[in-house]
């Protein structure tokens, strides 16, 4: 079966309330439909959905399965922020697009899968795949790959003395871009690195901080890949 078909059957009742929503209520603006969507989250948590409101988009993950949804809203940003005039980014669409052209270079295994599901109303549904959040285990290889970095770059070798240094400086938890694809190295092939940061190079790709780094059957993806635009 094919992926997107098959995301579809998964995510169908998903898909269901959302449209039930959108519909009933003619929802046509990104804030109708965060509102709608918070005023009527019993409807989600009744079947077991988790919904996350990030600042560009909604997302909805089901108790179980390999996908969830996303949706952009359609004029910009959450709510609560104030986008620049006329400014609309679509981190769906540009996701969706990434993915295909890792695919055709050969490092797709490094990203979630992102595809358009449907049109609802005035948005678009995305189905993306799900993979392990682990803060803990995310936050262990931060923390060794900035340790390392800190010894190389002070010209000093594992001891408890340069742990204490390191644990006294600012260091110890600097997130960059750079950084995480250091601890990607650890994961993926150079080369693999290599034609990752060109294709993201390309896109732009920005805002890889930790919270954009999961798992998906013990190898390292990225997801929320679509960078951030302001």
């Amino acid at each position: 079966m094919e992926r997107r078909e098959e995301a579809l059957n998964e995510l169908e009742y998903v898909l269901d309330i959302i449209s039930d929503l959108v519909d009933s209520f003619n929802i046509r603006t990104g804030k109708e439909l965060y509102n709608a969507v918070f005023d009527y989250e019993y409807m989600f948590c009744d079947k077991g959905i988790t919904i996350n409101s990030g600042c560009t988009r909604l997302s909805f993950e089901p108790m179980d399965g390999e996908y969830l949804v996303k949706i952009q809203y359609c004029d910009g940003m959450q709510p609560s922020y104030e986008p620049p005039e006329n400014w609309f980014y679509n981190y769906c669409g540009l996701e969706s697009e990434i993915y295909e052209e890792a695919t055709k270079r050969g490092v797709n295994e490094c990203l979630t899968w992102c595809a358009p599901l449907m049109e609802i109303g005035p948005f678009v549904a995305y189905a993306v795949e799900r993979c392990e959040i682990d803060e803990f285990a995310i936050c262990d290889e931060i923390d060794s790959q900035n340790y390392s970095d800190f010894c190389s770059r002070e010209g000093l070798t594992d001891s408890s003395e340069a742990r204490d240094k390191f644990a006294n400086s600012e260091d110890w938890y600097e997130v960059t871009d750079e950084l995480m694809m250091s601890v990607a190295r650890h994961h993926w092939e150079d080369e693999t690195i290599d034609a990752l940061e060109e294709l993201f190079d390309e896109y732009d790709v920005n805002d890889l901080h930790e919270n954009n780094w999961g798992y998906k059957n013990g190898r390292l993806v990225v997801f929320d890949y679509g960078g951030y635009h302001s």
